[in-house]
Parts: structure tokens; sequence; C-alpha cells
């Protein structure tokens, strides 16, 4: 019966993003609804990924705003102006029984000022917080961003690389376990097969997937890829992602003779058929948290390239199954050479890609998220 459910409340910044915006779309699809009633909360409206929520999912976004501009100007308000306990009040206030904040910065603001004395609360951490900062801006102080995080009952990082840094930077490990992401593995290998009509044929393949902001390195792989070309190495790179970033990497693939090599297809929410396409996945990141793209890449067994940072390892083991460069421009460039270079190493990563898919299996992550909602 409805009222034995356990009410679930999530809260993210919004649905328009990466990899943290589509585990979350995943996992309140998949939480079993005869036990949960799941609302998803945002701060803004996206059509982007709302279709893709299951109807048993009560999506709230707190505004309808549209326009980017206006987005942007309502955005700074409410994060740096209105204290963050009116903004529950008036827009996420609720009567579940658990809430999630499911990102860093804004939503774990706002839920830490939670009035519902009865939920249990807890936060999730996606990424370094050492290496990115760029959330501690919207705190007062370290000593405020660190209160806030104490209001909650419990603090899940995605990875132990993310445990790792967010103990050593607020002197938290009490209550600090690492849940890692869900994947919907099934899910994933039957929407690879839908059908697409813009994938290059002919020449050795790359793909990455991202949102188009600084710290996810596209410009430096754009940059590897000028130089590679310049070197006599014939490849298609396909970039797929919106964000700020768009403009400025467009006019950089003019301006480094790229348009025959490297394109950038904007936002797909089907990113899968080119990814298991792909000879190669290249993720040129400087932060992760636990890469949900890589992840990805793994379960579609196509191998793969990544700057080191957080969640890597544990994905990919020391470089076993996926080739791991230092987080430098050139390191990532002799990564890529390796590959197109030496046919042994990359049918190395071939086959070992393909040993390590099972270890992204949901079920066993999916008993993990359940545990956690029933406490």
């Amino acid at each position: 019966m409805d009222g034995e459910k356990r009410k679930v409340m999530f809260l993210i910044y919004s649905l328009c993003g990466g990899g943290a915006e589509r585990v979350l779309v995943e996992t309140v699809n998949r939480l079993p609804k005869d036990r949960y009633d799941v609302t998803l909360m945002t701060l803004f409206h996206d059509d982007t990924r709302a279709g893709m929520l299951s109807p048993e999912v009560h999506y709230r976004p707190a505004l309808r705003v549209k326009n980017g501009k206006a987005q942007k100007i309502l955005s700074g308000i409410m994060q740096y102006i209105i204290p963050p306990k009116w903004l529950y009040r008036w827009f996420f206030r609720n009567d579940a029984d658990v809430e999630v904040a499911f990102m860093e910065a804004f939503p774990t603001k706002i839920l830490a000022y939670s009035t519902n004395q009865h939920a249990k609360k807890y936060a999730w951490v996606h990424i370094d917080v050492q290496t990115y900062t760029k959330q501690d801006r919207l705190f007062r102080s370290m000593r405020h961003q660190k209160a806030c995080y104490e209001r909650f009952d419990g603090i899940y990082c995605v990875s132990e690389n993310v445990q790792e840094a967010f103990s050593a930077k607020f002197g938290l490990t009490e209550r600090v376990h690492v849940a890692y992401n869900m994947l919907d593995e099934q899910a994933i290998r039957r929407r690879k097969n839908e059908p697409v009509d813009d994938i290059p044929k002919g020449e050795f393949l790359m793909v990455s997937v991202g949102s188009l902001i600084p710290r996810k390195g596209f410009e430096r792989l754009i940059h590897v890829c000028g130089r590679l070309k310049s070197r006599g190495y014939r490849f298609r790179l396909l970039i797929l992602g919106k964000g700020e970033l768009y403009e400025d990497l467009a006019e950089q693939v003019i301006d480094e003779h790229l348009r025959d090599s490297v394109q950038l297809l904007g936002f797909r929410d089907n990113p899968y058929p080119y990814m298991a396409a792909a000879d190669l996945y290249v993720c040129p990141s400087y932060v992760e948290g636990f890469s949900t793209v890589v992840s990805e890449a793994v379960v579609l067994e196509t191998p793969v390239v990544t700057t080191d940072c957080s969640g890597m390892r544990e994905i990919l083991g020391d470089s076993e199954y996926g080739l791991i460069t230092q987080n430098t421009e050139e390191s990532l460039f002799e990564g890529l050479r390796t590959m197109l270079d030496k046919p042994e190493v990359y049918q190395y990563y071939q086959q070992r890609v393909r040993e390590r898919a099972p270890f992204f299996y949901m079920e066993e992550r999916l008993k993990a998220y359940e545990e956690i909602l029933d406490q």
C-alpha cells in the first residue's frame, strides 16, 4: 500500500548536465516503486532528461524558466543572496522520510537547512573537493561548509579517492562512506543499438562525452589532436556534450585546422551508439569523482585512455583495464600515440576491458542504495 512506502526526496541543481545527472535518473527509475515513493526536485526544469524519468517518479522543479540569461540571474540570487532556510521553505519543503542532496554545493546547502525534523538526511559527493573548489564560493567560509555537512546523517562519496579528499579537507570521518554510482548496464547495452546516422566510418574513431566546461579538459584534447594530425596520424574524434565552452572549442577546432578530424556534435541524450562504435574512449578531464562515462565505456567494452584523476584507478586498476596517463597534456598525447602506434597494446586493452565490464553490474549497487535509504 502507498501509505507503507518510504518517501524519498532527491535534490539536484538541474537534470541538464553530465554523469551525476544521468546516474540520478537511472537511480530513481530503478528503485522499486512498491517500496519507495520517489520525488526528484531541481532548481530549474529541464526538458532533456525529464522525459526519461519513470512516470512513477514525481518530478518537481522549483522554477520553470527556460531563458538562459534569466536562469543565470535567478540562480545567482537563489544561491548567493536568499537564505537557504527560506529557499527550502518556499520551494523544497516536503514530508519525505529521507532527503538526499545528490550533489555538492547548492543541494547540500539547501538540505542542510531542511526544516523536516523527522527525515534522515544524506549528502552525496561526486568530486575531489580538494582539487575542485568552485563549490566553496557558495558558503560563507570553510567552517560554514563543514557545519552544513555535519547536519547530515550520512555522507556518501562516489569513490575511495573522493572519500579521502573529503575527509582530508573537512576533518570528517564519522558517517562518511563510499557508495559507487549505479549504472543500468542492461539499458546501456540495449540503447547502444538505437540507430544514428552521423558516425564516421573508415578511420580510427575516438569519442569523448561530457559537459563542455573547463574542468573536463576538452581544450587540451583538441590540442593533442592537432599535434597528432601534424605528425601524420589519421583519426576522427567526436565530442558529445554542451556547455559554456562550446563556441570557444568550435573556434579552436577551426584555428587548429581540425575540421576534417574533430567534430562537436552537441548534446545527445543517447551517447551509447557513438561510444560503442568507437575504437577508443578518451577522458581528458582535469578533475573527476568516479567517472560515469568512463564506467559506461567499460560496460560497452570500449578501450579507454584517461587522465589520472579521482576514481580512475578504482575503475581501471593501475592501467590494468584501460590506459591511465598522467594528468598532463603531454602524457595524454603520448597515451593516444601509443594506442595508435602499437596494435599489440590496443589489442591488450580490447581484451582487458571485456574482463572488467561485470564490475559495474547494477544488482549489487542497487542493494547498497536500498540499504542506505532503509536506515
